[in-house]
This record gives structure tokens, C-alpha cells and sequence, in this order.
């Protein structure tokens, strides 16, 4: 299929050029150079009334932001790359792929259902993309990953790609499930074919009083998960939720095991895009969970001044502690705070002083509850290292 061979040339390209980095380090450097972005270009929401007292307007609220600063010439060429693929896959799937119900080859007349025509291939097209927007929305978060190296990207620069695809991939939902309502209602078979099973689709010319012809139960499944999608990888996904209530995000993110799930079901020709990009997780997945799940035993637990407390962490195992650069960090779970919870804290010790005294270093400051949470808020994560 040309979708296959385009999106797995895609990432052949990308093997491809990260290999020529790590061989040959001219390649990395010139990948490696930043380069001036312009912008930044904001969207905005307006900051409401101005005080009655002052007559100032609050200022705008910030929605999204992009451009601005500095991005490696690698990134740009991902950027590209991607652009390239988007379009050629979006030609394929909105104008030449046939479709099932597309008679075009045999008959040379167009759709078999013309009531329908042009919006069903709305709809099958953008499930396509929503199906290409799956498969390489898992890339750009893999820890053990030679492509964020290559194209000299830190990981969490990696991570606005895994966002943008991810409001990518919810628009897809929201415009496939719509143009399909739009199919049903032209059939006169809206609402009942969104959450009833058997269907009337596909109708095969017949009047809705033929009766329900087909049993697609992953329809009102997709619906369901949609919508779940929305409340939980949208709105529970929002910066201010992630920055406030961190473990909220977390969790409710968990909800893509469902959607990939639906997604195989729902999506005839969505495995073979999706199966890379799940393998992929998977197998990065269980080497963080090998060290994840690695004992440490406290070494040293120092209330210093300012709020700050000194950790020291040894292997509980004997072994020696993992490599690290400069400005890197680690999730800390301690279970006489929370067996739930897991905070990024910056290694505070020289790679070369943890590798001679075997052992992990952290500088911690105590910091009070965020201030949109109120007065009441439960002391954080820091707080209670801090009283132990």
C-alpha cells in the first residue's frame, strides 16, 4: 500500500540520517547547529474587563505560543521530513485511495452511495491521518532513542512534538466522527448508529425500513473513547493541570491504552502504522521500569538552610550507581511521603563524584503548595521531605 511505504520511508529517512550522525561526526555537528526561528507567533484570549477602580485591562491570556528562540538544524530537518509525509499521505488517502465503497475502478460512476460520497471519504480520509498521527505520537517520547541525539534535540524539547500530534490526532477524532454523523444524517439513520448496535450502515441503497444489516460494535466503542479522549488526553493534558496537579495529568494520560486498543478494533488498516510505534514503547518502557524498580537506601538526609535538604541515595543491591550528564534528572519516589507519587529532581552532584562515592546526590528545597490551589492544600511532595 503506497500509506505503508510512505510512512515506513519516512522513518527509514530518519534511521538513515541519525545513523550518518553517530558515523560521521561532521553530520552531527551540522545537525547539531541552532539556528534563529522566527516569531514568537501567539494565540491569545482576551484578559477580560478592565478593574473598575484602576481602568486597566488584565493582560491577554496566553493560549499557545510558537516560534521564537533557537532550534538545532536537526529538528528542522524532522519538521520538513514530517511536512513531506503529511502531505503526500493526505493526497493518497483524501484522493487516490479507493475506498470500499468507491466504484470509481468498475464502474467508472463515482460512489455507490451518493448521498454520502463526499463526505464519507472526508471521513475515511481523516481516520487515515488519525491513524498516521497514532503511529508516531509514542516516537518522540521514547527515553532510549538515538534520533533526539542525532538531530542534537534534548528530550523534552522532543516533547512539543508529542503534544502537537496529540491535539493532531483528537481534531482527526472530532472531524472523522463528525463527517460520519453528517453520513448518517444524509442516510436518515442519525442518531441511531452512534452508540446502537446492529447498524444500519451500510445501507446498500436501501431505505432505513430494511432494517440493521451489520454488527460493528466498535462504532459506539469509538464514540465512548472519543469522548473519553477528549475530557482526559485534552483538557486533563492543559499545562495549568499538569503544573498544578500533576499526578491528575499522570494518571489520567493512561488512558491511551484504551484508545490505541479501540483503535486497533475500530481501524481495519490501522495496525500496521501503529505496531511500530507500540513495539517501540514497549520496548523502552521496560528498560525504564528495570531502573525504575531498582532499591536505593538512604545514605544521607540533611536539613540545610533555606528550606533545602540534602539526599544522598546508595544502591540497595550493592551495584554501582547509573552514568549521567551534567543538568540531568531522576523521579524520586519515597514511600514514607507517598507510594503514589514520583517528582523530577535535578542530580545536584559531579557524574564524576556520584561514579567515586557510589552514590546519588540531590539538593532539595521544601516549596509551599501552588497558589491557585488556596489555603488549604495539602503540603507537597517537598514539604514532607523537608519534616522528615
Amino acid at each position: 500500500y503506497p500509506d505503508v511505504a510512505m510512512y515506513y520511508a519516512f522513518l527509514a529517512f530518519l534511521a538513515v540520517a541519525a545513523c550518518a550522525a553517530r558515523v560521521f561526526p561532521s553530520v552531527g555537528r551540522v545537525l547539531a547547529r541552532r539556528v534563529a526561528i522566527p516569531g514568537p507567533w501567539r494565540v491569545v484570549l482576551p484578559g477580560g474587563s478592565a478593574d473598575p477602580e484602576t481602568k486597566r485591562r488584565p493582560p491577554p491570556y496566553v493560549l499557545y505560543e510558537v516560534g521564537g528562540g533557537t532550534a538545532s538544524l536537526g529538528a528542522l530537518v524532522l519538521v520538513a521530513a514530517f511536512a513531506a509525509l503529511l502531505f503526500c499521505y493526505s493526497r493518497y488517502v483524501y484522493v487516490d485511495h479507493l475506498y470500499q465503497n468507491n466504484a470509481k475502478a468498475s464502474t467508472g460512476g463515482g460512489w455507490l452511495d451518493t448521498k454520502g460520497g463526499a463526505w464519507e471519504r472526508a471521513a475515511r480520509g481523516t481516520g487515515q491521518l488519525a491513524n498516521l498521527g497514532l503511529a508516531l505520537l509514542l516516537l518522540p517520547i521514547a527515553r532510549h532513542s538515538v534520533l533526539t541525539d542525532a538531530f542534537g534535540i534534548a528530550w523534552e524539547q522532543a516533547l512539543w512534538a508529542h503534544i502537537l500530534l496529540g491535539y493532531f490526532v483528537l481534531a482527526c477524532f472530532i472531524v472523522h466522527a463528525g463527517c460520519w454523523f453528517k453520513v448518517y444524517a444524509m442516510l436518515d439513520i442519525f442518531p441511531d448508529d452512534v452508540l446502537e448496535v446492529p447498524m444500519y450502515y451500510p445501507t446498500n441503497g436501501q431505505p432505513k425500513s430494511a432494517g440493521r444489516c451489520a454488527d460493528n460494535w466498535t462504532v459506539p466503542l469509538a464514540v465512548a473513547t472519543t469522548i473519553a479522549a477528549l475530557v482526559l488526553m485534552g483538557g486533563l493534558a492543559h499545562y495549568e493541570v499538569r503544573r498544578r496537579r500533576f499526578e491528575v495529568f499522570y494518571y489520567a494520560h493512561h488512558c491511551f491504552l484504551a484508545i490505541y486498543a479501540t483503535a486497533l478494533w475500530h481501524a481495519a488498516s490501522c495496525w500496521y502504522l501503529v505496531l511500530g510505534g507500540l513495539a517501540h514503547w514497549a520496548a523502552d518502557r521496560l528498560l525504564r521500569l528495570k531502573e525504575a524498580g531498582r532499591a536505593w537506601t538512604v545514605a544521607c538526609c540533611e536539613a540545610r538552610a533555606d528550606g533545602v535538604v540534602h539526599l544522598e541515595l546508595a544502591p540497595a543491591d550493592g551495584g554501582r550507581v547509573f552514568a549521567y550528564a551534567p543538568g540531568q534528572y531522576a523521579f524520586l519516589c519515597l514511600p514514607d511521603i507517598s507510594h503514589l507519587e514520583s517528582h523530577p529532581f535535578t542530580l545536584s552532584a559531579a557524574p564524576s563524584d556520584a561514579a567515586a562515592r557510589n552514590r546519588l546526590a540531590f539538593d532539595i528545597k521544601a516549596m509551599p503548595p501552588h497558589p491557585g490551589l488556596g489555603k488549604n492544600a495539602a503540603s507537597t511532595f517537598t514539604q514532607g521531605l523537608r519534616r522528615l
